[in-house]
């Protein structure tokens, strides 16, 4: 995992949009942390792969670096993060494309496959 800490807002965050966005279809168990080690990526999220392919969504870690940077991007970061919770896998697939499509377009967000750079890149 990345090794982030808990962080209470980002997970208070994280149970608001998944269940305005999400209709809670996201476990409330997973963890929502932040962390210092992320220098290239605005986010991260981590699964558990079960040896009969089931998936479980365990962590949504926010590059520290990142969200102190770029302040008016956490909600989009984070749901960019959601939506491959949702799908269950990191790719940026026609899968992603089509679900942060929908919320762009439904909730005029401006959620975005890749972030603002940072240190190299962020993505």
């Amino acid at each position: 995992m990345a090794k982030g800490f808990q962080d209470i807002e980002l997970y208070s965050l994280f149970l608001q949009l998944n269940q305005k966005y999400f209709d809670n279809w996201l476990p409330n168990t997973l963890i929502v942390s932040r962390s210092n080690r992320l220098k290239r990526k605005a986010g991260v999220c981590y699964f558990y792969r079960y040896p009969n392919g089931v998936i479980k969504p365990l962590e949504i870690c926010l590059s520290d670096l990142y969200i102190n940077t770029y302040s008016e991007d956490t909600t989009s970061v984070l749901l960019h993060e959601m939506i491959h919770m949702k799908i269950g896998h990191i790719k940026h697939n026609w899968e992603f494309v089509a679900e942060m499509n929908r919320l762009n377009l439904l909730y005029n967000l401006n959620i975005k496959i890749f972030g603002k750079n940072i240190e190299g890149g962020i993505s």
